[in-house]
């Protein structure tokens, strides 16, 4: 079993062994907030669309807004431009 150090206010922790982002609150375990992952998907991101199910798989776009765990994708292509919303877990930062 791993023992989980704890944060007081009269002890320290050395910044540079944390690889992830954590929260922190004084008699409490270090509790890591969320794994490491890819850049973070935010309005104005440029986004792939990775469902294979979907008929917009491998296109291209960008997040206009974002809304819950859906985003609305903005796709260009020539003379046509579309916007779709999708949920947040078919789309990868590109």
């Amino acid at each position: 079993a791993t023992t989980l150090p704890t944060v007081n206010q009269d002890s320290s922790l050395l910044m540079q062994e944390i690889t992830c982002p954590l929260i922190m609150t004084p008699g409490f375990p270090i509790v890591a907030s969320m794994p490491a992952a890819a850049a973070p998907i935010l309005p104005g991101s440029t986004v792939v669309v990775i469902d294979q199910r979907s008929i917009y798989m491998g296109y291209t776009g960008c997040v206009q807004r974002i809304s819950g765990d859906r985003a609305a994708v903005l796709f260009e292509g020539g003379n046509w431009d579309k916007l779709v919303t999708m949920p947040i877990r078919d789309l990868q930062a590109a």
